[in-house]
């Protein structure tokens, strides 16, 4: 981002921190997160094939990283199914 409007890497983090309220790559891990709750409820793909298409390639760590913003692993996502409000959890 920062090489397409020409100031600093860390003055282009600083703005899109106080724009957006978060790093960019904690936005991004946000945005997957989201997609990935969306694919759980309503595909029939499994967890290690939602990770990679995620652009996650260690499921391991994308079992960290859903469980850091949903509080719940993806597996006890998928068994609450329909009962989470999935934009509560991003609050």
């Amino acid at each position: 981002m920062a090489h397409l409007i020409h100031p600093s890497p860390n003055y282009t983090i600083a703005i899109f921190r106080e724009v957006i309220g978060s790093s960019p790559i904690n936005y991004i891990h946000q945005l997957r997160i989201m997609e990935a709750c969306s694919l759980l409820i309503n595909s029939d793909m499994t967890v290690a094939e939602i990770s990679n298409h995620l652009g996650y390639y260690d499921t391991s760590y994308f079992f960290r990283i859903f469980k850091k913003y949903t509080s719940m692993s993806p597996t006890e996502f998928m068994a609450r199914g329909y009962n989470i409000n999935v934009s509560q959890l991003f609050l």
